[in-house]
């Protein structure tokens, strides 16, 4: 508990190598299994900026990634208080990050926030602006992020409450992804899309037509 309070002193100083240096050590404290340290980081003034304040800053975003993929992993009450924070607003910034790793690190990184956090996928799907993000990505010209993205619509359609997931349609999320599938010449990825859609077929609001020839799925 003394190592994170004399680490949470240093996350504003002057000094980048300081503040570089308190980043990572809370990066790796955020690990721990120990609830009372991840109580100290998530209660503290720090996370409350990164949340809602945090400018993004090349030496310390992995670090910032990384401690909310970790608390992310954690109990569902953290992801509460995450979201209570305003995390998603957070997203938004580094999911708008031109750099196909740290994008691929921000999509493991909330994908945890949605894969047992129910209120988290409301959250995500209440905001407009941040499916059509998500859907643009799934167009990146880059395997791993593209992967992320669609771990990322599984956590939220396997985890949402299904009356929620219909919101899911409505931004037309379907539609791009059967794009992707047409347009997709790599194996792995097919076969993630392939998972995908079993699912989304699965969801209680599909209806089998019956006496289809096609055997098709209406909505």
């Amino acid at each position: 508990m003394l190592i994170v309070k004399n680490c949470l002193q240093f996350y504003t100083s002057d000094e980048e190598e300081i503040k570089h240096l308190c980043f990572w050590n809370l990066s790796y404290l955020s690990e721990n299994e120990d609830i009372p340290i991840v109580e100290e980081i998530i209660k503290s003034d720090f996370m409350k900026e990164i949340c809602e304040d945090y400018v993004v800053d090349s030496n310390t975003v992995w670090c910032v990634i990384r401690i909310i993929g970790n608390i992310a992993g954690n109990e569902d009450i953290y992801v509460e208080f995450l979201i209570q924070r305003n995390i998603f607003n957070l997203f938004k910034k580094l999911i708008n990050i031109d750099n196909f790793a740290t994008l691929k690190e921000t999509l493991w990184a909330f994908s945890n926030l949605t894969a047992t956090c129910r209120n988290a996928c409301i959250k995500f799907l209440e905001d407009e602006d941040l499916v059509l993000l998500i859907k643009k990505i799934l167009f990146f010209n880059n395997y791993d992020v593209r992967e992320e993205v669609l771990f990322f619509l599984g956590n939220i359609i396997e985890n949402a409450d299904y009356l929620i997931t219909r919101k899911f349609f409505d931004y037309k999320i379907d539609e791009s992804l059967l794009e992707l599938l047409n347009e997709s010449k790599n194996p792995e990825l097919i076969t993630m899309l392939l998972n995908l859609f079993l699912k989304i077929i699965n969801l209680p609001f599909f209806k089998k037509k019956e006496n289809c020839e096609n055997f098709l799925f209406i909505f």
